[in-house]
């Protein structure tokens, strides 16, 4: 992946976990766009690596959990959100390969 797809690619990762995922229930505090930023990193390496959607439920929960602190995780958002990532994966993937 290019260096500007691969940006594009972590924003729009950023957006979809701010957006969409939001464990925490921050996303209606405007001065918390990038709490969940630090995450995205390492699921766009998992997407890339084509990792399924197991291995990325895995990452979700464990982030929960061991980073969050929370004793429960909604398996639901995660399978949706797990969906969309390789849904945009996916996307860009192929926008990637067309454009070089």
């Amino acid at each position: 992946m290019q260096r500007d797809a691969a940006r594009k690619f972590y924003r729009d990762v950023c957006q979809l976990l701010w957006e969409k995922w939001d464990p925490i229930g921050v996303n209606g505090l405007s001065n918390s766009t990038d709490e969940y930023d630090s995450y995205a990193g390492t699921l766009c390496r998992l997407l890339l690596e084509g990792r399924d959607e197991h291995s990325l439920m895995a990452y979700l929960q464990n982030v929960q959990r061991n980073s969050m602190g929370l004793s429960s995780v909604d398996t639901e958002c995660d399978r949706r959100v797990v969906g969309l990532l390789l849904e945009l994966t996916n996307s860009e993937v192929e926008t990637d390969d067309t454009n070089r």
